[in-house]
């Protein structure tokens, strides 16, 4: 009795089986589609072995199907620092510079260095901004006012408390997926204006 059971149950689970399967099928192929593929090529601006370690960003030179260059930033991933230097930088949250936006940066750092050994008195002050987004990313609020959403902000200030320097990375909405880097000293803003000129010099 047993035997003849499981012989009908298997044979109810070999029909069930065997029982066709719908499949809804509606064709797009009239549509039109766009395509676009990139073949980027990637390279690491090293810069001085003082600061390989402490850097929490690495700068690229990047190059789009071998002739569109720019200069890459991305914020350091939260891996060990003993990681190789290319897998330091969080490439999918990496912001891109143009030529034009390069040589701006690096003019604006050397500015940040000026001030930062400028002389204040206790009512005096200096500051420097550079943003950079997508063009989508800065719209027109009204007549007077324009919104960014700053994929990378370099803010700088100099007061009598002393001088600091911020940049933030990242141009989501939603401020976990931004990444604040804080420049300590002189030297750390040296280091960057020096890598970003060096990318500067190889597009």
């Amino acid at each position: 009795m047993k035997y003849s059971f499981s012989l009908a149950l298997l044979i109810l689970l070999f029909l069930t089986g065997c029982k066709t399967q719908h499949v809804a099928y509606h064709s797009t192929a009239s549509v039109p589609y766009f395509s676009e593929a990139t073949t980027t090529h990637l390279e690491v601006i090293v810069g001085s072995d003082d600061f390989a370690g402490d850097r929490d960003f690495v700068v690229y030179h990047a190059v789009d199907n071998g002739a569109d260059a720019y200069t890459l930033i991305a914020p350091r991933t939260d891996r060990a620092r003993e990681s190789n230097e290319f897998q330091r930088g969080r490439i999918r949250r990496a912001v891109p510079l143009r030529r034009e936006h390069s040589e701006k940066l690096a003019a604006g750092l050397a500015e940040t260095l000026r001030l930062w050994e400028t002389s204040y008195s206790n009512q005096e002050g200096g500051f420097y901004e550079f943003m950079l987004a997508p063009e989508q990313d800065v719209r027109r609020v009204s007549e007077n006012v324009v919104q960014w959403r700053a994929a990378l902000r370099f803010t700088f200030s100099h007061t009598p408390d002393g001088p600091s320097a911020v940049m933030l990375l990242g141009d989501s909405p939603d401020s976990g997926l931004q990444y604040v880097i804080e420049f300590d000293d002189r030297e750390q803003i040296e280091d960057f204006r020096s890598l970003v000129v060096e990318a500067g010099r190889r597009l």
